[in-house]
């Protein structure tokens, strides 16, 4: 009887340990297995990645699957680099070519109206030279938004005070608001306003957001700019006194060349907001618009603090 639980026991503790062999094991390969999968998705992320000799193992056939993903996916990844030159080529062509005669139209209208014209001829004059700032305005927004979105144009933002900005901004926007009558108001606050953003860019995203309200705004009214300072991040308001955007146009606002209802008859191709909108959000900030029909629209500016 003793030998017979003698026996059982040697069995039981023999096929304990044979089990815990087995698991050992089977743990070391999966080990092996995932150091063998690290090692390939470090060599694929370095570029450096080479399928090894074929073994019929499962990680054999999963570098060969692999192998087949990369070469695509660099086929891809050229064929993109070469349709983006593409359309860089394309953008600085259209800029060549277009610039010049855009500019002389402009040029030579504003000739025609310094001569003794009959009101008919002045009249028409008049309206070539308006439709020749458009046309100017509207392939110089074009063309910033296809660099933009093509990656050809790189935002560097930097922590910095945006005061100068605005001013700046304000005094580019001075004549056309003059023009109309509307007087705008700066309030800075006592703060160095610190956010990060590139200067450049985000000064055309708030003047896009500035000649939007001086274009909206009642004649001989004003348009308000304030900017107030958050936990996160630093928010510049322009307010204007215009016809108000409707509830259920706010949230299409920003889509490339929508133009509400209150703004057909205005001018404008709707493409400035579109701009501002990829200009702010490429630096981790974000546009809103607060408004209601009737009572003018406030458009804010959300640059990030650090």
């Amino acid at each position: 009887m003793k030998e017979l639980e003698i026996i059982l026991v040697s069995g039981s503790l023999c096929l304990a340990a044979g089990v815990l062999m087995i698991f050992l094991v089977g743990r070391k390969r999966e080990r092996q297995s995932m150091e063998r999968l690290n090692k390939m998705l470090d060599a694929a992320i370095d570029g450096t990645f080479l399928e090894r000799e074929y073994d019929e193992t499962y990680c054999s056939a999963l570098e060969m699957r692999m192998a087949q993903y990369l070469k695509k996916s660099e086929s891809i990844l050229r064929k993109v680099n070469c349709d983006k030159d593409k359309i860089s080529a394309l953008i600085s062509n259209i800029s060549h070519q277009t610039k010049t005669p855009i500019a002389n139209i402009s040029l030579y209208t504003e000739l025609l109206l310094e001569k003794k014209l009959s009101d008919e001829a002045k009249v028409c004059a008049e309206q070539i030279h308006r439709q020749a700032e458009k046309l100017q305005f509207f392939t110089h927004a074009l063309i910033q938004t296809s660099r933009l979105e093509n990656g050809i144009i790189r935002l560097i933002p930097e922590r910095k005070s945006v005061n100068q900005m605005i001013l700046d901004v304000r005094a580019q926007a001075e004549q056309k608001a003059q023009a109309r009558g509307i007087t705008m108001e700066v309030r800075l606050g006592m703060e160095k306003n610190l956010a990060v953003f590139d200067e450049k860019w985000t000064g055309e995203a708030l003047y896009n957001l500035l000649d939007n309200a001086v274009k909206y705004t009642v004649l001989e009214d004003k348009i308000e700019i304030n900017v107030t300072s958050y936990e996160l991040f630093l928010g510049i308001d322009v307010i204007d006194h215009g016809p108000g955007i409707s509830e259920a146009e706010q949230a299409k606002i920003f889509g490339r060349f929508y133009r509400g209802e209150n703004a057909r008859n205005a001018e404008g191709m709707g493409i400035g907001l579109y701009l501002a909108n990829q200009i702010v959000n490429e630096e981790g900030g974000y546009l809103k618009v607060k408004s209601e029909v009737g009572k003018g629209t406030t458009f804010s500016m959300f640059l990030p603090r650090k």
